[in-house]
């Protein structure tokens, strides 16, 4: 790398003569002297000089006026993915290739809207992997991805380099300690002036240190905007991982114009192995990724290491250290299990609203159990794409196997109306009723159960591979302060309890026409005894596999025991010696008229 150098120029055009004694790209300026910069020529050396020469007039930018001009930014919130122009698709596409042209890196075009596709001197064309071109001036450290081949975009951004070197050119010192620099320019329109003569054009920049990964300013910066997704007191430690993962960011996006170092290299291969070890070992990681997800990007690393593609140790280094940024990683209150909250919230221990705790009692308490895992995939509003697909990989599969189920009991219920001496309600079949009125709610419940997993399952099916901004967006949408996930539970369990309803009700009407006047007694006996049996065994199962994560379902089971406790140590009070001796003096008081006792005593005389 080699330092600025800034040359008078008494034109306002783009120069298009060679690159002599290191003049800048930049040539377009206003009218006046500047510092005039020299730099080192040795191409082993990176550490850059600037040197101001006596005798010239100082330059007439004053930062503090014109520091308004510029607006401070970081790399993720660059243009990078916005678009500016568009294609015509009215205009045909149509070009004729010179006769032996092979060489289209030097080729010019001439073009309606630039009159001539030629770069400004000492810029060079680069393209991301992505598509977006970049621009970059290798003697001026200088990347952008205006379009230079614009002449009125380029001499827009000449004059805003121009004023950034004049401020370089002032901290000559600070930057002298910079072995390896480059600064990103771009520049953005407003639709309305700020201030008087505003030309409405804004310059958004940063400065990026390779060797301290980090990013930095001319000025101080205030990074609130940008801090949102966290809370709490902002260490320095923090910042300085922010920071670093912003400068990944930045090498993600112009990756060629610089190399990363062997210990860079070493550093994303540590990252990547330690992310790893920790998926293995832990169920509660905070890693985002799962463990085939980071073994491709182990294997990848050390392929890109031998290509030079740094491009991709930026972008792996951007998804792991986003993840320990959001965990809080090397703070006093860190996360170090994916369902532990920072801020000390206990959603499953908190009271539930009368709707929700009546719903969960009509649907057989399912929408606790959905509750409870929702809060446990999602923590803080964070969310990790492993937990969450198999999350809904479950709940989509019993959905299908509910519709299933649901669909075999609607085809029994259809057959046993379709039985004559339940179908029809003659004079002599009134006892009936209760019969058909079960089987028609077993119906209902079934078609229910179909239609509502059908929905469910369509809709989730695409959530399962879905981005995590996008189950972001949706669990945001359908969490609510007060109640939680109370709502989005009650609507999974729909299906599940809609078809245990289902199967209840028609047992019920089996166990109505089986319980029918005209039947045997023996056989009303025998069918009471079976279905007893079934009753008590489904209770029993209930209450050896609860998991007592619902208090008040904790307490109806507990509730006989300490009933008969209660009852036991009622009734022993109740009948105590003094209760006794109490209750046949009021006895005999009221039969007698006298208070006598009649009771023997322990000294031989009468109670």
């Amino acid at each position: 790398m080699q330092s600025i150098s800034s040359l008078a120029a008494p034109s306002h055009r783009i120069q298009d003569t060679a690159d002599e004694d290191h003049a800048s790209s930049s040539l377009v300026v206003v009218e006046r002297e500047f510092i005039s910069v020299t730099s080192s020529l040795n191409s082993e050396s990176s550490k850059s000089t600037v040197i101001s020469q006596t005798g010239l007039s100082e330059s007439t930018h004053d930062w503090s006026n014109v520091e308004k001009q510029f607006e401070k930014k970081l790399p993720s919130s660059i243009g990078h993915y916005k678009r500016k122009t568009f294609i015509d698709e009215f205009y045909p596409a149509k070009f004729t290739v010179p006769a032996m042209q092979t060489d289209f890196n030097t080729y010019t075009c001439i073009l309606p809207q630039t009159e001539e596709e030629v770069l400004p001197v000492g810029w060079a064309k680069h393209t991301h992997s992505d598509g977006k071109s970049y621009f970059y001036h290798d003697h001026d450290r200088i990347i952008t991805e205006e379009w230079l081949y614009d002449k009125v975009i380029a001499k827009n951004v000449a004059r805003y380099i121009s004023i950034l070197k004049d401020a370089i050119s002032k901290r000559a010192q600070r930057f002298d300690r910079l072995k390896s620099w480059h600064l990103y320019i771009e520049i953005t329109e407003h639709g309305l002036p700020s201030w008087e003569g505003d030309s409405c054009f804004r310059c958004r920049y940063y400065f990026v240190n390779h060797d301290a990964e980090c990013i930095f300013w001319l000025s101080e910066c205030e990074l609130d905007d940008y801090l949102l997704e966290l809370r709490g007191e902002m260490s320095p430690d923090l910042i300085r991982r922010y920071l670093q993962t912003e400068y990944w960011t930045h090498h993600y996006y112009f990756s060629e114009v610089h190399q990363l170092m062997e210990s860079q290299w070493q550093r994303v291969q540590k990252s990547i192995l330690l992310a790893k070890t920790d998926v293995i070992m832990s169920n509660t990681s905070t890693v985002t990724y799962n463990i085939e997800k980071l073994k491709t990007m182990g294997d990848c690393i050390t392929l890109a290491e031998e290509l030079d593609a740094s491009e991709v140790a930026a972008s792996y280094m951007i998804a792991l250290l986003r993840d320990q940024i959001y965990n809080y990683h090397g703070q006093r209150n860190v996360r170090t299990a994916r369902d532990e909250s920072v801020y000390g919230y206990r959603p499953n221990n908190t009271k539930h609203t009368v709707l929700f705790r009546t719903m969960n009692l009509l649907l057989l308490y399912a929408p606790i159990k959905h509750h409870t895992a929702l809060n446990k995939v999602w923590v803080d509003r964070l969310i990790s794409r492993g937990p969450w697909q198999r999350l809904i990989g479950q709940i989509t599969d019993k959905w299908q196997q509910q519709v299933g189920l649901a669909t075999i009991l609607l085809a029994v219920n259809m057959a046993f109306l379709a039985i004559p001496s339940v179908d029809e309600m003659g004079a002599g079949q009134r006892h009936w009723f209760a019969t058909q009125l079960l089987c028609y709610l077993s119906v209902a419940s079934s078609t229910a159960t179909i239609i509502l997993g059908l929905i469910l399952t369509s809709h989730h099916n695409s959530l399962k591979h879905a981005e995590i901004p996008d189950v972001t967006y949706f669990l945001e949408r359908h969490w609510q302060q007060n109640i939680g996930f109370e709502r989005l539970s009650i609507m999974y369990s729909s299906p599940y309890s809609l078809l245990m309803w289902s199967m209840v009700t028609f047992l019920a009407s089996f166990l109505s026409m089986c319980l029918e006047a005209s039947n045997p007694v023996l056989l009303k006996v025998f069918v009471a005894l079976v279905f007893l049996l079934g009753t008590v065994l489904c209770v029993w199962c209930i209450y050896m596999f609860w998991d007592g994560s619902d208090e008040w379902m904790q307490r109806c089971l507990e509730f006989w025991p300490e009933a008969l406790s209660r009852l036991k140590a009622k009734l022993r009070a109740i009948l105590s010696y003094d209760n006794i001796r109490r209750f046949r003096k009021k006895l005999h008081g009221a039969v007698f008229g006298s208070a006598e006792s009649i009771l023997p005593t322990t000294s031989g005389g009468v109670v």
